[in-house]
């Protein structure tokens, strides 16, 4: 079957892949993801993988960029923990937002009456199906793939897929946000509010105004502009912002994370004119 390298914010979902790859291979590795690799051979397979951070060969985004050396493995484990950390508190459903080429249905050994309902633009889901029928994985519970914009009203299809407004449900919702404008974040919240019952959590990153000071102008940046995967947001005020829509967060000490896995503090948390350059939070709704 021929397959289309995920482009536009598409290549971001690859180059976490490759991250997730990296890590995968190291003997204190935090995760292991085998479908992380199967993606990253996929795509450079179409001979389609210009602007792809280390595609096809053992780079990952760190190299790149080093200032994120080391962020990505520890956000996959944070969100990977919080996901547990629902199951044990007897959640339910699962919604993964911008799922991308994330594996954490198949990866991860959920209860079989636990839902998981993956959401991403059409083209980067087409890319991802038969890459996992290909690798022959099966997720344990039930599992729907639902190919949208997350800029449109969503629910729709989630309900059509069998979700339950009624039951508390995990949101998670990697790497996102920041390519959002504020008015589209406001709007994604309000939809899930909208689907959500009390008790229900969220599980999300995004940058703060502390990225321009650290890498505002870089190449890197201007690359991402180049192909379509701009970072259109910032949030300084987490706490503050997921109050005004109803959730109370708790931002994560990133640094104590880090330090109790045995891995150093990832540049990106170091704080420039008294700002780090992301924060990583978990909320719940009120």
């Amino acid at each position: 079957m021929t397959r289309s390298a995920p482009v536009g914010v598409g290549l971001t979902a690859l180059a976490m892949a490759q991250e997730r790859r990296i890590e995968s291979r190291r003997a204190d590795r935090l995760f292991e993801d085998p479908l992380a690799e199967a993606f990253v051979l996929a795509a450079a397979g179409t001979g389609d993988d210009s602007g792809v951070p280390g595609l096809g060969g053992d780079l990952g985004v760190g190299d790149l960029v080093p200032e994120m050396c080391g962020f990505v493995p520890l956000r996959t484990r944070y969100f990977d923990d919080q996901l547990r950390d629902a199951v044990r508190a007897d959640l339910r459903q699962i919604v993964i937002l911008a799922a991308g080429l994330d594996g954490r249905a198949y990866r991860l050994d959920l209860p079989p009456d636990v839902s998981v309902f993956e959401l991403d633009t059409p083209d980067l889901m087409a890319f991802k199906a038969p890459v996992v029928e290909a690798a022959g994985v099966r997720p344990n519970g039930p599992h729907s793939v639902i190919g949208v914009d997350l800029r449109e009203d969503f629910g729709p299809a989630l309900l059509s897929a069998g979700f339950e407004p009624a039951e508390r449900t995990l949101w998670l919702v990697e790497g996102l946000l920041p390519y959002l404008r504020l008015a589209d974040i406001d709007l994604l919240m309000a939809r899930v509010g909208g689907l959500s019952r009390a008790g229900s959590r969220m599980v999300t990153d995004e940058m703060t105004t502390g990225i321009d000071a650290m890498i505002g102008g870089r190449a890197e940046v201007a690359a991402l502009t180049r192909v379509g995967a701009s970072w259109l947001s910032r949030i300084d005020d987490p706490v503050g912002w997921f109050a005004s829509h109803g959730w109370k967060a708790r931002v994560a000490d990133m640094d104590a994370f880090a330090a109790g896995l045995g891995r150093d503090r990832p540049p990106m948390l170091d704080a420039r004119d008294a700002m780090a350059a992301v924060w990583v939070a978990a909320a719940e709704l009120g």
